[in-house]
């Protein structure tokens, strides 16, 4: 496109801006520059009614529109990190797991003996015997080692594995 093409472009444009502006005579509706234009004659009043009824309900959903369009910021910050998962209910206390860890076990005198550690210290377990106040030995049945959380009365297993 040569640059006069381009202004002769602009020109009839800028005409067309200034001639619709001055049409419509400065006012911000169409449609009453058009019932303004009307010849006067007997049906004019009720065609003047329903333009503006439709003028009314036109503005009316403009101010519904624009209500609407208030109280929505499209360009408002957002958190997209996601919700905290709610707290748990509050349910019966239980024990918790257990510090021992199983280090081997010996049958002797038909009676197993399991040793267990628990950080530095060792402990050899049978039936009936109670570790530092908290855990006592129910039973000891391969492979499973059961024992009482004194506390809660609750009872937790150990696997201790096969009985050979």
């Amino acid at each position: 496109m040569t640059p006069r093409q381009r202004w002769i472009l602009w020109g009839s444009l800028l005409v067309a801006l200034v001639g619709t502006h001055w049409i419509d005579g400065g006012s911000t509706s169409a449609q009453s520059a058009v019932v303004e234009a009307l010849p006067a004659h007997s049906g004019r009043s009720s065609l003047h009614a329903v333009v503006r009824s439709n003028e009314d309900s036109d503005i009316l959903a403009l101010a519904s529109r624009q209500a609407a369009a208030q109280s929505v910021d499209l360009f408002a910050p957002k958190d997209w990190t996601p919700p905290l998962p709610p707290p748990a209910p509050a349910g019966a206390p239980s024990a918790p797991p257990l510090p021992f860890m199983f280090l081997g076990k010996k049958l002797e005198a038909e009676q197993w003996q399991v040793f267990l550690g628990r950080d530095e210290r060792t402990y050899v377990a049978v039936e009936g015997d109670t570790m530092d106040e908290l855990y006592r030995i129910e039973s000891i049945r391969p492979p499973i080692l059961t024992l009482r959380y004194l506390p809660l009365q609750q009872l937790q297993t150990l696997s201790i594995g096969d009985p050979n």
